[in-house]
């Protein structure tokens, strides 16, 4: 056969090609799909390109040590947030073909510019969808619960500033009191919006035991913080029954999350603090009535013995007028607050039927009608490493009989 190649041959072929019709560096967009370092300071890169999210280009590339520490510092210094799996960048890119180790890619340069103007067009485009389907105003149009006392808290456990919600709401020094419970959610990554929707659900299956919910976590980068930046959660939020804070703790403008929420704190410290504040405002105003009925009452007796002869009707129609008045408001802020206390039951008394379900479960006569037994030795259980041999007596109880037994043989199942 004529034009028989050998490999090297065929391959010298391909590298002289790409070279006379290849510009030297080409800026690629893609998205970073896996990272890694490796001792020598080289980092290597797998890069897709998705639609409708899947994978129609993957291609792997390098980083050479001689260039990674100045690539990864410009990029962290402009972002914030280094170089890590699910970004999207713009990478100036080299092409090479070597005839032993074939195709290459070499990235020379990635402009963190592009990165987060990415994220700053998916952000706007998903405000104005929210805008235009008119989810932007719901949940911050609630209204926010007079005493805010029984709070469900989305946040993990982990995360810094989850503890400092947790001492500033439980330590205040006014001595009130909140109901709380945590749903674990993961804060940050791919992942982290739909453990955020996960944990609202959550919460909707127990909405009557709750006046609003929270989302803390501590600072973060702004890359750290894209998971707030989602559409599904925003909705989610919108749309939530009760009000939402949010205080996720970061300087940057508002996430898309803050911007659908009822309010929007900076720290998890800031939203302890306005949720104290409510409480702080329903006692002033308490106060206030108090005092204005001291005060007012003060004052008529005062003028009525000044002038008792003369105006009696008038003090005794004013002072009527303004101790009604105040009496309608004692009421009503008595009402507010038999209505929490009785909530307040109502949550204790579920978590009672909660524990007493539990131990009734577990019930050690519950058991045995289901047809298992228990055997003792000497009154003590039989379990790993009890004692047995020949002669040994056993009693075996079961719901319906008590039967004695003694051991002919013995056998050890794990031969232990």
């Amino acid at each position: 056969m004529e034009n028989q190649l050998s490999l090297l041959e065929f391959n010298q072929v391909i590298k002289g090609v790409l070279q006379d019709h290849l510009n030297n560096y080409y800026w690629v967009i893609s998205e970073i799909a896996s990272l890694q370092v490796n001792h020598s300071g080289h980092c290597y890169l797998e890069l897709v390109q998705k639609e409708d999210q899947k994978i129609v280009a993957k291609s792997r590339a390098t980083i050479w040590s001689s260039q990674y520490a100045s690539i990864s510092t410009e990029f962290e210094m402009a972002t914030g947030e280094s170089l890590k799996q699910g970004m999207h960048i713009l990478s100036c890119i080299s092409v090479n073909f070597h005839e032993v180790y074939g195709l290459s890619y070499n990235v020379v340069r990635i402009d963190p510019r592009f990165t987060l103007g990415e994220r700053a067009r998916n952000r706007k485009e998903i405000i104005d969808r929210l805008t235009r389907e008119g989810l932007v105003d719901q949940n911050g149009s609630l209204d926010f619960p007079l005493v805010p006392q029984s709070v469900a808290i989305i946040s993990s456990p982990t995360a810094a500033g989850y503890e400092d919600f947790l001492n500033q709401i439980s330590h205040n020094p006014y001595g009130y009191a909140f109901y709380t419970k945590t749903f674990p959610a993961i804060l940050q990554g791919n992942e982290a919006s739909d453990s955020i929707i996960s944990a609202l659900n959550n919460i909707i299956d127990e909405i009557e035991y709750f006046d609003c919910v929270v989302i803390i976590r501590g600072g973060g980068s702004q890359i750290d913080l894209d998971c707030f930046d989602n559409y599904d959660l925003a909705v989610e939020i919108a749309c939530f029954p009760i009000p939402i804070l949010t205080g996720i703790g970061h300087q940057r403008d508002d996430t898309v999350a803050d911007l659908v929420a009822h309010k929007k704190l900076k720290t998890p410290t800031a939203t302890a603090d306005f949720l104290l504040d409510h409480f702080r405002s329903y006692e002033e105003d308490i106060m206030d009535i108090y005092n204005q009925i001291g005060d007012f009452t003060r004052l008529f007796i005062s003028k009525g013995l000044e002038s008792l002869g003369k105006y009696p009707i008038k003090i005794l129609k004013h002072s009527g007028s303004i101790l009604e008045n105040n009496k309608r408001k004692l009421d009503l802020y008595a009402e507010k607050l038999k209505n929490n206390s009785e909530k307040n039951l109502r949550i204790h008394q579920h978590q009672l039927e909660v524990i007493a379900e539990q131990i009734k479960k577990h019930d050690p006569y519950k058991i045995l009608q289901r047809g298992y037994t228990m055997t003792t030795i000497d009154g003590k259980p039989l379990k790993k490493g009890s004692k047995i041999t020949e002669g040994t007596v056993m009693n075996t109880e079961s719901a319906w009989f008590t039967i004695t037994s003694e051991v002919k043989t013995t056998k050890n199942k794990n031969n232990e």
